[in-house]
């Protein structure tokens, strides 16, 4: 690790990334309307993560979706026909997943600019009560309830238990000291594609789990930096970076290249989570930002 610290330019990489999610952090949309924004980003979030699935809907349609009553998802389908509840399609229904699990993670994230005298945000959307304390869940746990948030809507059969041996590898390595938090949520979701921990939904919990790791570890503690949005802009590179690294494995030079194309990716995102903060904060509900 420190042989690529070393490197000056990618040095210099690092801390122009440091600075963008520090502006990112103190971004003047978020002094009043943080909630507002953690929530659309959720649903951004989610619908990234079925685009890199290959899986589309419009981002209003997943609004939609996301203001459905909790009750009108567990109905039966005849309960459902009755109630006069719009039907999903799969796509729908697997967006919809990935959204529940940006839910769940959040929910449990420490407030990030808590109100004054009872003053809110200029938006409401999905907002939640907050949490009174931190969520403590073991490791496996936090990823085992995710990845059945993610497989909702798929067979029964496709629920997966986590292979405990890459699960293993997966947690010695988030619990390693030392490593700048940056760099060890690339590294991590490196490790989930050289030793996948679930054969169903393991890019979608991997990134998940970074994303949330990245708010609580206070690396970027808004919840707002989409970097879903930066994987989209470097769609080609991402996957043959990853490629390379399961083909090669742990090799020095491709794990070098891989965390530098990880560094671009946060980059790239923080222009669009800004784009995303300015819109609320001027009341408007932003679209699906164009990479």
């Amino acid at each position: 690790m420190n042989t690529y610290l070393a490197d000056p330019q990618f040095k210099t990489q690092l801390e122009q990334l440091n600075q963008a999610l520090t502006e990112l952090r103190f971004a003047e949309g978020l002094r009043r309307n943080s909630d507002a924004a953690r929530a659309e980003t959720n649903l951004h979030f989610a619908f990234d993560l079925g685009f890199v699935n290959g899986i589309y809907i419009e981002l209003n349609r997943l609004r939609e979706i996301s203001l459905l009553p909790t009750e009108s998802r567990d109905l039966t389908p005849s309960e459902k026909e009755n109630s006069g509840t719009p039907k999903l399609t799969v796509e729908e229904k697997r967006v919809r997943d990935y959204w529940q699990m940006q839910l769940w993670v959040s929910q449990h994230w420490a407030q990030l600019n808590p109100p004054k005298n009872g003053r809110g945000g200029l938006l409401n959307i999905g907002t939640r009560p907050q949490a009174t304390q931190p969520r403590q869940l073991p490791l496996p746990q936090t990823l085992a309830t995710m990845q059945k948030l993610a497989c909702v809507s798929l067979p029964h059969a496709q629920m997966a238990i986590p292979q405990s041996q890459h699960l293993e590898l997966f947690q010695n390595l988030f619990e390693t000291n030392g490593i700048p938090g940056i760099l060890k949520a690339g590294l991590l979701v490196a490790q989930s594609q050289l030793a996948p921990i679930f054969t169903q939904e393991n890019q979608t919990v991997t990134l998940t789990f970074v994303r949330n790791y990245l708010v609580e570890s206070g690396v970027e503690p808004t919840g707002c930096l989409q970097f879903m949005a930066g994987i989209r802009a470097n769609q080609v590179a991402y996957t043959q970076a990853l490629q390379n690294l399961t083909q090669a494995g742990a090799n020095p030079e491709l794990l070098g290249n891989w965390l530098r194309l990880w560094v671009k990716i946060l980059a790239d995102s923080v222009a669009p989570s800004q784009q995303l903060i300015r819109h609320l904060q001027a009341g408007k509900l932003p679209e699906c930002t164009n990479l």
